[in-house]
This record gives C-alpha cells, sequence and structure tokens, in this order.
C-alpha cells in the first residue's frame, strides 16, 4: 500500500509538471486574399511558411497542415473561406488546438499589407494582432513578411514595415576614398623624378617637372 501510494504520488507530481511546461497548440490557416493577384498555391504557400518559422520559433506546438487536413476531412469540414473568429474556434476545436492563426494579404497599388490574428479558441477572441507593410516585389512576403509575422505571434518586438529601395545595392559614393585617390597621384607626381607629368585632378591641372 505504501509502494502504491508513493507511486501515485510520483506520477502525479510529473503530470502536474508536464502541463506546467507543456506548450499550447496552433494551427494557421490559409490566408484571405483581397485585392491581390495571388493564386491559392501562393497563398497555402505562405501558411506553410508562417507554420515553418513558428515551429523554428520553439514557442507554441504547431500543428502540420498535413494532420489538420486530414483530420478536417475525417470530420467532413471544409476550411477554405474560412476568415471570421467564430469558424476558426470551431476548426480548433475539431483539432484541439489552443489557437488558431487567420491571417489576411491584400494589395494596395503597389503596397502589400498583411495582417494576421492570434484567437483563443476557448475563448473565442483574437488575443495578438500582427500586420507587416511593405513595397517591393512579391517575394518579399515570403522572405521578409512572414518572418515578421512570425515573430509578432510570439510576442516578439520587430519592424513592421519595409520599403523596397532599387538603389540599396548600389555602392555608396566615398568622398574619403576619392580625396585619397588624389592626395596620391599628386603624391606619384612629386617623387618620380623621371618623367614630366600634365595630370588633371578635378577642375585643376597639375603639373610635375623632373628634378
Amino acid at each position: 500500500m505504501t509502494v502504491n501510494f508513493s507511486m501515485r504520488r510520483l506520477l502525479l507530481s510529473i503530470l502536474l509538471v508536464t502541463s506546467l511546461f507543456a506548450k499550447e497548440i496552433i494551427a494557421v490557416l490559409d490566408f484571405e486574399t483581397i485585392g491581390s493577384e495571388l493564386k491559392s498555391g501562393e497563398v497555402t504557400m505562405l501558411a506553410q511558411r508562417l507554420t515553418t518559422k513558428l515551429i523554428a520559433l520553439d514557442k507554441y506546438q504547431v500543428v502540420e497542415r498535413s494532420n489538420m487536413d486530414k483530420i478536417l476531412e475525417e470530420q467532413k469540414f471544409q476550411s477554405s473561406g474560412c476568415t471570421n473568429s467564430a469558424c476558426a474556434v470551431e476548426i480548433g476545436q475539431l483539432i484541439n488546438t489552443d489557437f488558431i492563426v487567420l491571417g489576411s494579404v491584400n494589395r494596395f497599388g503597389s503596397t502589400w499589407i498583411l495582417d494576421a490574428r492570434l484567437i483563443d479558441v476557448g475563448l473565442g477572441t483574437g488575443v495578438i494582432s500582427a500586420e507587416f507593410t511593405m513595397q517591393g516585389e512579391i517575394d518579399g512576403l515570403i522572405t521578409t513578411a512572414i518572418p515578421s509575422i512570425a515573430k509578432q505571434l510570439c510576442d516578439i518586438e520587430v519592424s513592421t514595415t519595409a520599403r523596397a529601395d532599387n538603389d540599396k545595392n548600389k555602392p555608396a559614393r566615398d568622398k574619403k576614398g576619392k580625396k585619397n585617390s588624389r592626395r596620391q597621384k599628386e603624391d606619384r607626381l612629386k617623387h618620380d623624378p623621371n618623367k614630366v607629368y600634365n595630370v588633371v585632378v578635378g577642375n585643376s591641372v597639375v603639373k610635375g617637372e623632373a628634378n
């Protein structure tokens, strides 16, 4: 009896510790598109990349897309077009998650806007919102916007905007280097005793004569 009682206490302690340190479960739904030319495959790709980034951040236990689709298919539930909290809660209850991520990707002129909300399945309300605004090519949604959204959903402070700059890869003008180049030309002129130079430096002519 004493052994059984001790074993029961040990098991209860293990269960308590496990529950205290267990990660909350989260799943990501496809993004809604508004005013953009994104195809369904590209929208799914955004959701998959967000899932990958959330897994890498290791704050939540993330439900894999294939597992979520399998469960919903078994329940004969169509997840496409699920864009509100009530629908997200229903899906969360079916796949037994704590949170569901809803999101939308919009385009206004040359500006892309990515929004996401973390829906608490138990409360039926949004608990964290994330946003990212950028200009430029669509590739930035994958390379810049999604990583930012993932960090925001994990309560990590990060930039929420980005602007494409076509000149950002151009080398900056090095005024100091230009001055150094001029000084080097003048030094060569002064120290070479065998030649006579007429060198144009800037708007002036520097003449060097043999000693």
